[in-house]
């Protein structure tokens, strides 16, 4: 029997084959790093779009602000008026109506009428209706105004964030997403130390007069310094020269020029979501949204009196919250972070696998008899923390990315109007949680919360229109 012996050739484009095996990773890297250094997403930072950054930013803390200013005059009213919280439920509730159904209105006229333009009305909407707060002399009058500041705090988010992500380069989406998404809490930190400090001194008054003044100046200053979103200057021809200026001023490609086609009529944005070619992407996205802010509401609602049931002292059950959101923060930034490197979609499905992961655990050590360890729990409970906060940056940064340009808008704000509802049915169900014995269901429907958005996201990119990012 005999043998071939190989040639040279053979031999030496062995050799070059594993070698090229081994650099090719390398050499891959180089050419990626080569295609980008010849687009805009290399280009540096500029001026105005670090300007654009830094007034949504502190519109999002005025929102923070205002948006707690009933919540936080709440004590001192019931005192002065001799009444009691609850004679307050609908005047608190009625702004978290409005918020929701804002996030809806705000995106969809927006995609009709320009980002900017909604954000000023918005923006001057709540801002005289906080400072008519001050009058009020009775708990209803509290329910209208209340109603239309949220109407205005909640319709401000779509217009922002849109306007936001078409000023930056496309992968640099996420982490000016994650920035901004940090000024409410930051707004909200702030409203508490200022009531702390005001409200004793110069009556609950004096609160609403403060938040109301701050929005009014906020209105102002963007009527002053905020442009227009680039893509919708780029639908109207006869403002080329301007959207010329403005790109070459944020550093960033032209648009196209013509309006991304739907099947249904581009007058009618707030139906365009569901238009056949994205249905299936808009009802995966939403469930996403309202399942991601169920689990928050679970948490964020109901994790002190769980926390207290299983034998914590009531100092530690209060710090649970703060353990969460402070390592939401982290989270938040962190994730920013990634997200510059890499899509949302391609991250988002191994975050919500740690934090299913994660939430498993918190029901088996809750589950076990006696007090789980402070150290192993708060551990957990403050990884849960930032991977929710991640989760969430991960959504919006999923659906500004996915949504076209005529109904980016319309898309992110039913989806903001979607996690309104979620979280509050979370906080309404969690109470329901916590008859059972034992930790585990508590957990458990966290994380049965949290597989419901992987399903919903992996039913969206699996009807991912060609051109929208996988």
């Amino acid at each position: 029997m005999s043998t071939t012996k190989p040639s040279i050739e053979t031999e030496a484009t062995s050799k070059t084959s594993y070698w090229g095996r081994l650099v090719s990773p390398w050499a891959r890297f180089r050419e990626y790093r080569r295609q980008r250094a010849e687009t805009s997403e290399s280009q540096p930072w500029t001026f105005k779009q670090f300007q654009i950054i830094a007034l949504v930013f502190f519109l999002f803390i005025v929102d923070g602000i205002d948006s707690h200013m009933l919540a936080l005059a709440v004590p001192a009213l019931a005192e002065t008026w001799e009444l009691t919280a609850a004679d307050f439920r609908l005047a608190v509730s009625s702004g978290f109506l409005g918020i929701a159904l804002g996030a809806s209105i705000g995106g969809v006229l927006s995609d009709k009428y320009g980002r900017r333009p909604m954000i000023l009305v918005l923006a001057f909407l709540f801002g005289p209706t906080t400072l008519a707060m001050a009058t009020a002399s009775e708990p209803n009058d509290f329910i209208l105004l209340r109603f239309i500041a949220g109407l205005g705090l909640g319709g401000c988010m779509a217009p922002a964030l849109t306007l936001l992500t078409e000023s930056v380069q496309s992968a640099r989406c996420g982490i000016v997403v994650s920035l901004v998404m940090l000024a409410a809490p930051l707004g909200s930190t702030f409203a508490g130390m200022l009531a702390a400090f005001v409200i004793p001194v110069l009556g609950w008054q004096s609160i609403f007069l403060i938040g109301g003044v701050l929005a009014l100046v906020m209105a102002t200053i963007l009527t002053l310094f905020l442009p227009e979103s680039p893509v919708f200057l780029a639908r109207h021809p006869d403002r080329k020269d301007k959207l010329e200026k403005l790109v070459a001023k944020l550093g960033i490609d032209m648009p196209e020029p013509s309006r991304p086609k739907t099947e249904e009529k581009s007058s009618k944005p707030a139906t365009s979501i569901l238009a056949p070619n994205i249905r299936w992407v808009t009802t995966g996205i939403l469930i996403a949204f309202l399942f991601a802010y169920v689990a928050g509401g679970i948490v964020m609602g109901w994790l002190p009196t769980f926390l207290r049931e299983h034998g914590y002292s009531l100092s530690d059950a209060s710090l649970s919250l703060s353990v969460w959101s402070i390592c939401g923060i982290a989270g938040s930034l962190t994730i920013g972070v990634i997200l510059a490197r890499r899509s949302a979609w391609n991250v988002v499905k191994f975050l919500i696998f740690l934090a299913i992961v994660c939430s498993l655990l918190l029901a088996v050590i809750f589950h076990m008899p006696g007090t789980p360890s402070r150290l192993v729990s708060f551990s957990l409970i403050g990884i849960s923390g930032a991977l929710s906060s991640a989760l969430v940056i991960l959504l919006f940064a999923c659906a500004a990315q996915t949504f076209p340009d005529d109904i980016r808008a319309s898309g992110i704000g039913f989806s903001a109007t979607s996690g309104r509802v979620g979280g509050f049915a979370g906080a309404m169900g969690g109470a329901s949680l916590l008859v059972y014995q034992g930790g585990l269901w508590f957990f458990i429907c966290y994380a049965v919360s949290l597989a419901v958005v992987l399903a919903g996201l992996m039913l969206a990119k699996k009807h991912l229109p060609e051109q929208a990012p996988s």
